[in-house]
């Protein structure tokens, strides 16, 4: 009984190696094996690819975001060079000329009447409407950016402020001199920032 049991132990043993080491087996346990790996370097190249479409698409959407608040910075920037070049420059290059022909005029030995011939630029002037919220909008909340973009946006924004506080003060007081119905010459002093006849010296508009 042992012998036989020996013997059918021994005959299954070798039957079960030489299936097992048989071409059927070892093509089976190839392919199971490369589809193994296959699965599993192909799940990870399919993360890369994933995250790499993903860096792609955030990249793309910052670029867009980008040349949008470039477009809008532009038209900031146009707005108030334009005002300047239409508005601004000839208002001051006038008044400074004018000033100073008056001054020369003042100090002429010449005797007898100096008139002194002068068109008042009292001309109301309004800042234009700036997207500055849209670009600070972009800036702050849609890019990832820091440091001098953001410190050019406030230094920008602080310009715009100023000048809109300053031509509000200017449309006041012409509206004051309208009111009081201060013209011709005896508002020359008042308009040039010059000792009045009471001895006043008002620079609002001047300055």
């Amino acid at each position: 009984m042992r012998d036989f049991l020996i013997s059918l132990w021994t005959a299954n043993y070798q039957a079960t190696k030489d299936f097992f080491n048989s071409n059927f087996i070892s093509t089976i346990a190839g392919a199971f094996i490369e589809a193994l790996f296959g699965a599993l370097f192909g799940a990870r190249a399919a993360q890369r690819i994933a995250e790499r479409n993903k860096t792609r698409d955030e990249l793309t959407k910052e670029i867009r975001i980008t040349n949008a608040a470039i477009m809008v910075a532009a038209t900031v920037c146009n707005s108030l060079l334009s005002l300047k070049k239409q508005h601004l420059k000839n208002l001051k290059e006038t008044f400074d000329r004018k000033k100073q022909e008056f001054l020369d005029l003042q100090s002429s030995p010449s005797k007898g009447p100096r008139n002194f011939e002068i068109q008042f630029d009292l001309e109301i002037l309004k800042l234009p409407l700036l997207p500055l919220p849209v670009l600070q909008k972009q800036l702050f909340e849609n890019l990832s950016i820091g440091g001098r973009p953001l410190a050019t946006l406030a230094a920008l924004e602080q310009v715009a402020d100023s000048l809109g506080a300053s031509l509000q003060d200017r449309n006041k007081l012409i509206a004051q001199y309208e009111a009081a119905g201060v013209t011709g010459q005896a508002f020359i002093p008042t308009y040039f920032g010059l000792r009045q006849a009471n001895g006043v010296i008002d620079q609002r508009y001047a300055l």
